[in-house]
């Protein structure tokens, strides 16, 4: 898109330095020599050439120039703009992608804890050395932890989605 632009105002300026020609007018008139003419007699006979100048054209012609100049320069520095957005957009959404990631790493391992300690704690409890007020709590605790791996997950595959659809290609 801005390149097609960038294209478009180059051309553009090329054309206003070319319009210096315009203010310039070049033309001639042929008259036979060996025509006779009664009603619209000439006193030239032959080739006539003549040259006129817009003044007006003229002294428009610099402004021309320069305002497309100002305008490539212009999109140049919103291409530029828009590249450093884009830059900045795809860091944030790559960062929140390896942070989901991550997260999902210790949440894994901590469940995997969690879990080993509740199947020493149902031993414990089936031999009643703990209350089932303890055991109860590891099941509740094992319990967060699955719903927490679970909404890091989720986060992790619509970081993931939000970074493909940005780059345009799958991770």
């Amino acid at each position: 898109y801005y390149q097609a632009r960038s294209n478009a105002g180059r051309i553009n300026i090329n054309q206003q330095k070319l319009s210096w020609l315009a203010p310039f007018t070049l033309s001639y008139v042929y008259q036979p020599n060996s025509t006779i003419n009664f009603v619209d007699p000439n006193l030239f006979n032959g080739m006539q050439a003549g040259v006129t100048l817009n003044l007006g054209l003229l002294l428009q012609t610099p402004g021309k120039v320069k305002q497309s100049r100002q305008e490539h320069l212009s999109l140049l520095a919103e291409e530029e703009e828009a590249l450093l957005n884009l830059e900045t957009e795809v860091k944030n959404r790559y960062f929140a992608y390896l942070k989901a990631r991550k997260l999902l790493e210790v949440l894994t391992q901590s469940l995997l804890d969690v879990q080993s300690i509740e199947k020493e704690q149902k031993i414990r409890y089936e031999r009643s050395e703990i209350t089932l007020k303890d055991y109860n709590e590891i099941l509740v605790s094992i319990s967060t932890q699955t719903t927490y791996k679970l909404q890091v997950e989720a986060e992790l595959l619509s970081a993931k989605a939000f970074l493909e659809a940005l780059v345009g290609k799958k991770l």
